[in-house]
Formats: structure tokens, C-alpha cells, sequence
């Protein structure tokens, strides 16, 4: 849900629940596609199914950048939403989890209809403000820290993937190169092999030539 992906015209579609894509271009205003018909017009159809970040066949690592952020992206929207559905449950002291409208952390698309966090319904017990402050406050810097760990470790994937990459272009060239050097190579040698052993048909070298006989 919410993933987007591009057609083979360039338009964007977003994936709004279980099989079902649309997109906000005017032309396509009202139509929805199925998961097979997302698949068959994506702009990387020749190359579906993608299987993950590193596997990502003939494409170059440039190219997987703007899926790695938008995965990135994701993840903060969903970790900063947690934190939001805490904080809006703090102030029930109902024993029973009630519905949160609309969540809509800074940038990132709705999350509608959820559940509250009962174990954070400060209001059961005589639970003061220092309490929550210190909940909003742990869930904040968690949601920090654990970003900060998906960045190095996306960061760490995309230097392995471009290394990678760029060394089997430079072996596949390397192998190109040395297919078409090796019979001009092979060639040269022969022939100067040939000649080496005839030298022994000169009789002599023109500087012991001038030489006077003993």
C-alpha cells in the first residue's frame, strides 16, 4: 500500500489498496489498474520480476537509487506515525483501544481508521505529564536511532551494489579486450618466432665482417 511506480509513459501510479493502482494524471483520472496490469506497464517490464536491491539486473546502481529512498522515505513516514498514535492515545483512560481519524506525519500520505495504543492510555491510571513526556520523548529518539541505522546500512548496500557492478562491467571488458587482442597478439609472436629462427641463415654480422681474418 502507497508504494509508487511509473508506467512506460512516465506517469506515476500509487497503489491505494489490494490490487488496485491509480494515478492522479488527467487523462487517467478514475481508472484503476490490477497488480498484473502494473506489472505489464511498468516502465521496467523487461526487466520484472526485480528480485531485491542487489539481484537488479541490467540496470545501473544510479537507476536504484530513487527505489532506495523511496523505501527510506517509507519507513520514516511509518516510524514517525507510530510515534503520533502514541502520543494521541495518551490522553484516554479508556481500557478499551478507540479509533485515530487520520495520522498525516509532515510530507507523507495519511494513515486513516487506526487503533490506539492501550498500554499508553495514561489516563487509567495516575500517570503525570512527566510520563507521557518521557514516552513521546523514548519513541522519538528510538525512531532516531533506528533511521539512522537503516541509512548506514542502505549506505553500505548501495556501495557493495555499485563495487559490484562496476567490476563485472570491467571484467566483461576486460574479456572483450583480450578476445580481440589475443590473435593480433598471437599473430606478432608467430611471426616474430619465424624470424628469429632464420636468423641463423645469416652468415655473418656486418661488424665482424669487417673484421680481418686471423
Amino acid at each position: 500500500i502507497n508504494t509508487v511506480r511509473y508506467d512506460s509513459e512516465g506517469d506515476a501510479w500509487v497503489k491505494e489498496k489490494d490490487n488496485a493502482w491509480v494515478t492522479a494524471h488527467p487523462d487517467n483520472l478514475g481508472l484503476t489498474w490490477s497488480d498484473a496490469q502494473m506489472d505489464s506497464n511498468d516502465e521496467h517490464e523487461a526487466f520484472l520480476p526485480l528480485k531485491g536491491i542487489v539481484e537488479a539486473r541490467r540496470m545501473m546502481t544510479s537507476e536504484l537509487i530513487p527505489y532506495f529512498l523511496h523505501s527510506i522515505r517509507a519507513l520514516e513516514c511509518r516510524s514517525e506515525a507510530l510515534c503520533m498514535r502514541v502520543i494521541a492515545s495518551m490522553p484516554r483512560s479508556s481500557e478499551e483501544p478507540f479509533t485515530i481519524e487520520k495520522i498525516q506525519p509532515a510530507g507523507c500520505i495519511a494513515f486513516e481508521d487506526q487503533e490506539s495504543y492501550t498500554q499508553c492510555h495514561f489516563g487509567i491510571t495516575d500517570r503525570n505529564k512527566i510520563d507521557q513526556q518521557d514516552a513521546a520523548t523514548y519513541c522519538k529518539a528510538m525512531v532516531e536511532q533506528m533511521m539512522w541505522r537503516e541509512e548506514q546500512l542502505l549506505k553500505l548496500v548501495v556501495e557493495y551494489d555499485a563495487g559490484y557492478r562496476s567490476m563485472l562491467q570491467l571484467a566483461g571488458n576486460m574479456d572483450i579486450f583480450l578476445r580481440e587482442w589475443r590473435w593480433p597478439l598471437a599473430t606478432t609472436v608467430r611471426q616474430a618466432l619465424q624470424l628469429i629462427g632464420q636468423l641463423d641463415r645469416i652468415p655473418c654480422f656486418l661488424a665482424s665482417c669487417d673484421l680481418p681474418p686471423e
